[in-house]
Parts: C-alpha cells; structure tokens; sequence
C-alpha cells in the first residue's frame, strides 16, 4: 500500500503555503548562522569546551524554558508566537554580528534560543491546525523536506560566501534578511481560532502537567521514544562538536571551513533525499522498525567518519548518513503529530523539545570535558556506537502491542 496524497494537494492549502514560504526563508538563515557562528567561536576560542560551551547556549534554552513555551503557544495564536519570536531574533543576530568577545556571543545564543524554545513548539503545533489530518503525513514530510533543503541551501550559500574571501561573521547578515522577510509570510496567515478557557498561570502550570501525565501515561511507546530520542541526542552532540575539530585539524586555513559546510551540505542532502524518499515507501514498514533501522545505520555511519580524511569521501559519507537518519526523524514527528491532540499539542511538543535538548546539554557538556582526553575520531566511534545501543534496547523495550502504530489507533 502507497500513499496517494501529492505534495501539490498540501500546497493547494493556501494557508499552510504561507507558513511554508515563511519556514523556508526563516530556516535558510538559520542554517547560514549554523555554518557561521561556531566557525566563529572556533576562531576566538580554539578549544573544544569553548565550542561545546558554545552548543551549549543553543540548547540549554529548551530545557530551562521549553514547558513554558508550551503553554504560551497553546495560549494565543500561534502564528503571532511566531512573528514575535523571529522578530526579537532577528534583532540579537543583528547584536551577535557587533559582539568581540565570546561571552558575548554565548550570551546573545542563549537569549536567541531562549525564543526558539517558545517558536519551536508553536510552528509544530500550528501545522496540523491548518492541514486536515488526511494530508498530515504527506505535510510533515513535506515540512521535513522543506528543513532539509534549507539545510542544504544554508550550507551550499555559507560555503560560496567563505570560498568568495566573505568571513564567518558576515554570514550573519543573511539570516538577519531571511528572518525579516518570513515575516511577511507569517502575518498573512488566517490561522483558526480555537476556543480557549480563561485561567491564571498557577492553573495553566497545573492543566500542563496533568495534560502532559495523562498523554504520556496513556500511550505508554510515546514515553519509551522520548527516552531513546533523550539519548540519541547525547550522542548527535558528540559528532556535531568531534566534527568540527575533526575538520579543523585534518584540513589548512584555505580549506577547512569549506569543507565543513560541505560535509553540513551534504548531510542535508542526505537528509532531504531520505524525506522525499520517506513520503513514497513508509507504508512498507512498521513504523517502529523505521526507527530502529534509522538508528542503527546512522551510529554505524557515524563511527565510519573516523576513517575518512579526503574531503569528497566525507562529503558523500555525510549525504549517506542524512539519508539514514532521515527515516527516523520524518516517522517519529508523522507519528506525534497524528497521536497528539490539539488542545494540547504545544505543550507536549516543549516537553518533547525540552527532553531531547537535556540529552544534548549532557552531550555537549561531556564532550566538552573528553575532549581534553579523547581525540575527535574517537568521539565519533563514541557517538555512533551508542546509537546503535539504544536503537537496540529500542526494539527492546517494544513488544506488539506497544507498536507506534496501535499507540496512533488508540488515540
């Protein structure tokens, strides 16, 4: 059995064509500052605890704020969350570019993550409130596609500008225009106002936690997957801070930060190719064994990195490992956005979002610390063989009745 939707049919929707122009645009910058600032905090630092501090301050945000973010984006209109929190962010991009000194910049990322703790949970929970759950899996593979070019996009115009003599810190400039002009899509959208009962914030907090013990009790897979995804995050931390050093050492001044937008090109690639190919064959499969497949040859890929010195063999491995991984990320963010219900969906989502940046913290602040004793090589082997760890114990923990698929009958 194939899926007959058509990404034409979601584009039809013309409100859902508008947040999709706006993520596309906002996302493109992102990925261009993705390129650039921890090329930066390299350059000022040289040390890998100054680039996981770094990372550091881009996900620490969703852990401290993330359930609150959650709250407000079930309070008010979503697309409005979204116009503000790009707006500000637009504004501390434009104060990371004047910033000389890296506390300055770990500071400005964390206030900037600080409002994407709050955007991530409002976009996630805005696009099945515009599509009908008929088009939602070809939707959010579309959004995953979508995510995925901008990451091939960012990287490829990150890589262009430095080969062009353009330094790290100018790149910033256009993630500053691309979050400007996403707005103009965004305020355009005719988002449907669900009714809402008045409460205060103490009664708010309270309906958060008893909607979250009651969703997460209830589908008991849903508890299992966030821990795995906890730990799988860990890990990702580990290869995105051993990836730069590995490039940084392994390559001269004229060639390393190309080659690392390359290599972030080609993941993306990957990743984008993995999306579409997703949206034809995911009937195929269980939806628990795409997981666990997506796991499994993404550590495997990932522990084959400390192998590869010749930029072309990293750059197709890279697209390889996208690919992978792609699997994985695409059935779990399908399978919460037909399973969660919407009166709750942005908070579910920032406690999602919150779990799996913890797990990154962790990562980060442990790479941090190995890194004085391990090589970057060597935190690769790390981050893949643990993948294929938990993918394991994944399969584990499951038994038939607990597949993702009767979890989303019975919600």
């Amino acid at each position: 059995m194939t899926d007959k939707t058509t990404y034409r049919q979601v584009l039809a929707n013309g409100e859902y064509r508008k947040l999709w122009l706006g993520q596309g645009l906002s996302q493109l910058g992102d990925n261009v500052s993705l390129i650039a600032i921890p090329l930066i905090i390299y350059q000022m630092t040289q040390s890998a605890w100054g680039l996981a501090v770094s990372f550091l301050m881009s996900t620490l945000p969703l852990v401290l704020i993330g359930p609150f973010g959650g709250i407000l984006a079930d309070r008010m209109q979503k697309k409005w969350v979204i116009c503000l929190t790009d707006g500000v962010r637009a504004l501390l991009i434009l104060a990371i570019f004047f910033a000389e000194q890296s506390w300055q910049i770990y500071l400005l990322v964390f206030c900037a993550q600080l409002l994407n703790a709050i955007y991530l949970p409002a976009f996630s929970a805005l696009i099945p409130t515009l599509v009908g759950k008929e088009l939602l899996v070809k939707t959010i593979s579309l959004s995953h596609v979508t995510f995925n070019t901008m990451k091939i996009t960012g990287p490829a115009i990150a890589g262009a500008m430095l080969t062009m003599g353009i330094s790290a810190r100018q790149l910033l400039w256009v993630d500053l225009i691309t979050f400007l002009a996403s707005l103009i899509f965004v305020v355009l959208i005719n988002e449907p106002l669900i009714e809402k009962a008045k409460s205060n914030f103490k009664a708010e907090w309270q309906n958060y936690r008893d909607a979250l013990a009651s969703f997460y009790v209830k589908s008991n897979p849903v508890a299992k997957l966030v821990v795995s995804f906890s730990s799988v995050s860990i890990f990702k931390a580990f290869f995105t801070v051993a990836l730069l050093i590995q490039v940084q050492q392994l390559f001269d001044e004229s060639l390393e930060d190309v080659v690392y937008s390359q290599i972030y090109f080609a993941i993306a690639g990957g990743t984008l190719l993995g999306s579409l190919l997703y949206g034809k064959i995911h009937t195929q499969l269980e939806k628990t064994t795409w997981v666990a497949l997506g796991l499994i040859s993404h550590g495997l890929l990932l522990s084959g990195f400390m192998l590869l010195d010749e930029p072309m063999l990293l750059v197709i491995w890279g697209g390889i490992a996208g690919l992978t991984i792609s699997f994985t990320d695409v059935t779990v963010s399908a399978w919460l956005a037909g399973t969660i219900e919407p009166a709750i969906r942005g908070r579910v989502y920032s406690s999602i979002n919150a779990l799996l940046s913890l797990g990154s913290v962790t990562g980060f602040l442990a790479c941090g610390w190995l890194g004085n004793w391990f090589s970057p090589s060597q935190l690769m082997t790390i981050a893949g063989a643990g993948m294929i760890v938990i993918a394991v114990v994944y399969l584990l923990a499951f038994d038939k009745s607990e597949s993702l698929e009767n979890a989303e009958q019975n919600a």
